[in-house]
């Protein structure tokens, strides 16, 4: 009914994960100077997963009418990021042995970790959004 700031908030939650096409999760160095790099859309799983986190922010948007389902939506939302932080780890499993770990003179995490953290924050301030609004709701009932 009342579409504020939280709709600004999930679509800013789904935009955030179109960081992961760019970013990488997992960076690593040879020992003659080659950069190898483990980015999600290299991974279809992961892909996958990342295009269902842009698109299940964006419907439920639209679910504006249901705060219930938005609610319920969002914490669909808030578990697939959880799942997809699990697979990254994972997947730099999967790219170390691919490599073999002692091979790599330097690793590190990157940069695309921080899109399905930063999806959380935004997906917990729209999930208070919409318990606002059903307050609101609530409080203008009571004096028809």
């Amino acid at each position: 009914m009342i579409q504020r700031i939280q709709s600004v908030w999930l679509l800013l939650s789904g935009l955030s994960i179109l960081l992961l096409s760019k970013l990488p999760i997992y960076t690593g160095t040879l020992g003659d100077g080659t950069r190898k790099l483990l980015i999600t859309m290299e991974r279809m799983h992961l892909m996958i997963l990342a295009l269902l986190l842009i698109i299940l922010p964006i419907i439920t948007i639209f679910l504006f009418k249901n705060r219930t389902g938005q609610k319920k939506m969002i914490w669909v939302h808030i578990l697939l990021n959880i799942l997809m932080l699990l697979l990254f780890y994972v997947a730099k499993d999967g790219f170390l042995d691919a490599y073999k770990a002692p091979e790599f003179v330097s690793s590190s995490y990157g940069l695309a970790l921080v899109a399905p953290l930063l999806s959380l924050v935004l997906d917990i301030m729209a999930y208070i959004g919409i318990s606002n609004d059903e307050k609101l709701i609530k409080a203008a009932d009571k004096f028809r």
